[in-house]
């Protein structure tokens, strides 16, 4: 028998409530969701009455206890008396256990880890009766880095010999919890269109029985007669339809669907064509080592102590807008560019409080001391509008990022709001500076001459920024910001920000990504429709930089990550995936073997850096992880440099001078015309942002995975090993003709739906399937 659930649809609640995706969370806890972020320009109260869970809502903050529950839950809710409906995924929990023997004299011991954002006090341990520290923690399935707090000094846990670099120069303890997530196979995909009709289909739906269907538009069930299901397929009239439409799968033995997700705007779905983000390349850049167009505005800093990679370089406007005009982003694929800092930044050097004490100058761009001023070594006011203009007459939208966590100590704010800003020393008198713990957040300064804003305490230093924000905007037209150290300042000035912007643009849409190091809970807190659209990508960025540099090679461990990745965020986002950063030692050093994972990639960028790529394969490598990025829903950034398998150390080593043309060798000139094809299939293919996602093998070197879009398919195929692979397929549930490759034009036959795919040491492949008639 087939359950349908259903109810009217109404459209008029979405003007005033904003979608609420899917809330992931764990047996037994309890979890805060600020409901506020989904109010849209509404003052309306939550009314939770469901008897199911316990609800707790303060200052439209929901608490959410989930006993012992788990799976698939539909809570219906009530918002100014109209009924809405929360979907709760709950998985399954496990137990933590972190024990500490042979510190019996030790007053206080803490553990610390990635699941509780670094917080050095959130988790004491409890002495038993034999000494040992122990405490007992459930967390869902996944892998947990953590180190103990012993009497406020950080050691590794001495019984666990699993390690995993810190990519600081050091290690963490590791404990692996839970099983594989990918073996649920009950699975819903996008089929076909016909006319207004939209199918889906249910994989191996014969293979279960008393299947219940939702289907939502937004948080809105869908109408009945917009709908129906026979034979594993679903159909759907989307004539009407505007928002996303979300459906879930299960059945009565607790096997369910991943949540599949479809955009539709006036009946349509989203596709290529289409002005969306979902579609953008990222190409982010530092002006200063990109491009030197015009040598009239160069201004080193004139300090016998500062080592020429930290100092200024010359890049400037100019230089970007020659490439622009030389069509080097258009042949690229790029369609976005990010750009570093431009507000004016210090004529002198300054050491910085690292161990080292090396000098430093602000050739980045983080260190402004002018709120609206541009650097005069980048160029004027009218070469940044002239830049901007020519990158949307070339269909190129900019991204700008700025600096609100902080200023130089020679910003105008410093100098005369004092009050603005927060204490450097800490009330025991200690200096807090580069305090990563999760308690020193908010307060922590970066250096002793960047002095942070204290938000929280300060309107007025959060609606001068603000201000500041909208100045770049209207002056210049930029299309939105990448913002720094995002998880430093606090939700108040993001949610004034964004607040701003719509009201400021109610006719333009302002992206934003923002950059945040920690566990997922921390990072996706910030990405809501009252905060930022998007954030870096980090934990499959680490995961999958050890992966495909072949240091920790497990695609079994890698998909799992991907999985949960996508219960996060969804199956559709705007997450930024990287392959390197300005922030992290290039990928081409780890995949060439030349930087270790637990060096300190800072100090090698002075001392023996690495400046050449010496074994081939690890071109191969990055095309890989390129690969596995355009393949992935989120947004693809390409830092500068990667497109030419630029090899580097940390910062300053990651930001060397940009090579071009006749400075490229013949390896480098290879990748970068492989980069560009990439960037052409996901912009060509919409299966690759936003189609499902499904894992039809795997194994520790290799996997191959399915990207569907209705009536499109690719089929991608990765080899993560030094050996040639041979991989024999059936697709039993999908009737396929042939397999053409959009790599090389190269096509495979099936044969009663069997398939052999080929591949080299260290090759992906690519292939768009034909269905048969």
């Amino acid at each position: 028998m087939i359950f349908f659930f259903y109810i009217l649809l109404s459209f008029s609640f979405c003007n005033e409530l904003l979608s609420i995706p899917t809330i992931y969370l764990t047996q037994n806890q309890i979890k805060k969701i600020d409901l506020s972020n989904f109010k849209n320009n509404s003052d309306g109260v939550f009314d939770f009455m469901n008897k199911e869970f316990e609800f707790e809502i303060k200052n439209d903050s929901l608490f959410i206890q989930s006993y012992d529950k788990s799976g698939i839950h539909i809570v219906d809710f009530l918002f100014n008396d109209k009924k809405h409906y929360l979907v709760l995924n709950i998985a399954p929990s496990y137990n933590a256990s972190f024990n500490l023997s042979g510190f019996n004299q030790s007053e206080k011991v803490y553990v610390m880890g990635n699941f509780n954002d670094w917080s050095r006090t959130a988790h004491p341990l409890f002495k038993n009766e034999n000494s040992y520290w122990s405490l007992n923690i459930p967390l869902s399935a996944g892998r947990y880095e953590y180190k103990f707090v012993v009497d406020k000094e950080e050691i590794l846990d001495p019984d666990n010999s699993n390690l995993v670099s810190n990519g600081l120069g050091g290690y963490n303890s590791v404990i692996d919890l839970g099983n594989d997530t990918k073996n649920n196979v009950l699975e819903c995909f996008k089929s076909h269109i016909h006319n207004s009709n939209y199918y889906f289909i249910i994989n191996q739906h014969d293979k279960y029985n008393n299947l219940d269907i939702v289907i939502l538009i937004d948080n809105q069930f869908l109408d009945e007669n917009l709908w129906n299901y026979s034979n594993g397929l679903i159909e759907i009239d989307a004539r009407d339809i505007k928002g996303k439409l979300r459906i879930f799968v299960r059945d009565d033995n607790g096997s369910i669907s991943k949540e599949n997700i479809t955009i539709f705007n006036n009946g349509k779905a989203l596709n290529i064509g289409d002005d969306s983000w979902y579609f953008s390349i990222i190409y982010s850049l530092m002006i200063d080592r990109f491009k030197d167009g015009n040598k009239n505005n160069n201004l080193p800093v004139n300090d016998p102590e500062l080592n020429d990679l930290v100092n200024f370089h010359g890049g400037d406007f100019q230089g970007v807008l020659n490439k622009i005009n030389d069509n080097y982003f258009n042949d690229l694929g790029i369609n976005t560019i990010w750009i570093s800092p431009i507000q004016q930044n210090p004529y002198n050097a300054y050491i910085e409080y690292n161990e080292s004490h090396r000098k430093y100058s602000g050739y980045h761009g983080y260190w402004p001391i002018s709120p609206r001023s541009i650097d005069s070594r980048f160029g004027t006011d009218e070469e940044f509008k002239n830049l901007v203009n020519t990158a949307h007459n070339n269909n190129i939208k900019i991204l700008l990022d700025f600096v609100s966590n902080h200023t130089h100590e020679d910003h105008p704010y410093y100098k005369n709001h004092k009050d603005w800003y927060g204490n450097v020393y800490l009330e025991n008198g200690e200096l807090n500076i580069r305090n990563w713990s999760k308690e020193k957040t908010l307060t922590t300064w970066f250096d002793k001459f960047l002095p942070s804003f204290d938000y929280v305490n300060s309107e007025d230093a959060r609606n001068k920024i603000i201000d500041d924000a909208i100045y770049f905007i209207d002056t210049f037209n930029i299309d939105g910001f990448r913002q720094d150290a995002t998880k430093h300042v606090p939700h108040i000035f993001w949610k004034s920000l964004k607040k701003k912007l719509v009201d400021s643009y109610p006719n333009k849409y302002i992206f934003q990504i923002g950059e945040t190091f920690g566990n997922d809970d921390i990072i996706s807190s910030y990405v809501n429709p009252k905060e930022l659209d998007s954030q870096f990508n980090f934990n499959i960025y680490f995961k999958a930089r050890e992966h495909f540099s072949g240091h920790n090679v497990n695609f079994e461990d890698l998909n799992n990550s991907i999985i949960d990745n996508m219960n996060q965020y969804g199956p559709i986002h705007f997450m930024g995936n990287l392959t390197s950063s300005h922030d992290q030692v290039r990928f081409m050093a780890f995949a060439d073997n030349q930087i270790r994972f637990d060096e300190d990639g800072n100090n090698r960028a002075f001392n023996n850096p690495p400046i050449k790529v010496y074994d081939n394969n690890s071109y191969k490598k990055l095309l890989m992880f390129y690969a596995m990025n355009i393949s992935l829903p989120g947004v693809p950034i390409l830092y500068y440099g990667e497109e030419i398998g630029e090899i580097g150390a940390n910062d300053p080593g990651n930001r060397l001078d940009m090579k071009f043309d006749n400075e490229l060798d013949v390896e480098q000139q290879k990748i970068k015309k492989e980069i560009s094809r990439l960037n052409y299939i996901r912009l060509n293919y919409p299966s690759m942002s936003i189609g499902d996602f499904q894992i039809i093998y795997e194994d520790i070197e290799s996997t191959i995975w399915l990207k569907r879009y209705f009536n499109e398919i690719v089929l991608i195929a990765f080899n993560n090993s030094n050996n040639i692979k041979t991989i024999n397929l059936n697709l039993e549930y999908d009737d396929f003709e042939y397999a053409l490759s959009l790599l090389d034009r190269s096509m495979l036959k099936f044969d009663s739906n069997n398939i052999i795919i080929d591949l080299k040491d260290y090759e992906f492949k690519m292939y768009k399937m034909k269905i048969k008639n």
